[in-house]
């Protein structure tokens, strides 16, 4: 396995392994503060890399 070596790429890992997973999960999975998290889920929204499919509650990330 490849080791993910920047947040971003800890991310995507972790939206790979679960597509449901919470920013709040995110954070502690990475140890990265709520707030880093959703700034990095921000970026990579608009540079077309991943998108939110569903409810805000119940949906999940999808890796593009």
């Amino acid at each position: 396995m490849i080791e993910a070596v920047t947040t971003q790429e800890k991310i995507l890992a972790a939206i790979l392994t679960k597509s449901e997973i919470t920013q709040k999960e995110l954070a502690q999975s990475i140890s990265i503060t709520l707030d880093g998290v959703k700034n990095h889920i921000k970026k990579m929204t608009k540079m077309g890399i991943i998108k939110h499919e569903g409810s805000k509650k119940a949906g999940k990330r999808i890796i593009l």
